[in-house]
């Protein structure tokens, strides 16, 4: 039996105004029915307070709810540990036997080459120092004026990352990329003897996901944004 260095928590994150993929999310759950499962969406994000609110509730402002999920992510795996694919993606096999140490696990975007970007983590066990620091320094660099940030994937996703350790060289493994992603979006696929776990789809790139109608969508983002302003407000005052 594989031991793991992460606890058997496998979850997804989807918040903001679409519906979930529901079906491609089933196949992580139906291939790891020993793991518990839970799904971080609008009523967690809504339900708690965040170190990083205000980063947070700027993304959800705009509409980049990639770049909420990127923050949601450090801190759930900071607090809880597990295992957080990709909601845009399906699960081939059981990916146990990957997690067989307790460190922070990621995958490169596209086949490794010079300055390659990673995604954002997958994996950890709760409490690891990398977590730590990556939501000190977001908090440190974008807190005070969250309005600064640029795009989610250059300001706290893959491009963060990617330089987060570069200048820190925190503990981070990084699987190939068609571990999880065996065909980027724009690149042919991969056809060699590595074991693929995932199909990745590439839901928001590709427009893949379905929608809501316009006034149950107005209503469920008006919703959202009310209830950071209210946990922004308290995280302010807790100050």
């Amino acid at each position: 039996m594989t031991t793991l260095g992460i606890p058997r928590q496998l979850g997804h994150i989807w918040v903001g105004d679409r519906p979930a993929p529901v079906d491609w999310m089933q196949t992580w759950r139906d291939a790891h029915p020993d793991w518990t499962y839970t799904l971080y969406d609008n009523a967690y994000l809504m339900g708690r307070r965040w170190r990083n609110q205000p980063l947070i509730n700027e993304y959800f402002k705009r509409h980049r709810f990639e770049g909420v999920s990127d923050l949601m992510r450090y801190e759930i795996l900071l607090e809880h540990g597990g295992f957080l694919p990709e909601a845009d993606s399906i699960c081939l096999h059981n990916c146990a036997e990957l997690f067989d140490r307790p460190t922070t696990y990621s995958v490169f975007e596209t086949y490794p080459k010079k300055k390659c970007k990673f995604s954002p983590y997958l994996a950890a066990p709760p409490d690891h120092p990398t977590l730590h620091l990556t939501v000190d320094v977001l908090h440190d660099r974008h807190a005070t004026n969250p309005a600064a940030l640029e795009q989610p994937w250059i300001s706290v996703g893959n491009l963060f990352l990617r330089n987060l350790l570069e200048e820190y060289r925190p503990e981070v493994h990084i699987f190939p990329a068609y571990t999880f992603v065996p065909q980027h979006k724009d690149k042919p696929r991969y056809d060699g003897p590595g074991k693929v776990y995932a199909d990745h789809l590439w839901g928001s790139t590709m427009d893949r996901y379905g929608v809501f109608p316009e006034p149950v969508r107005a209503t469920l983002y008006a919703k959202v944004v009310a209830a950071l302003a209210t946990r922004l407000s308290e995280v302010a005052h807790a100050s």
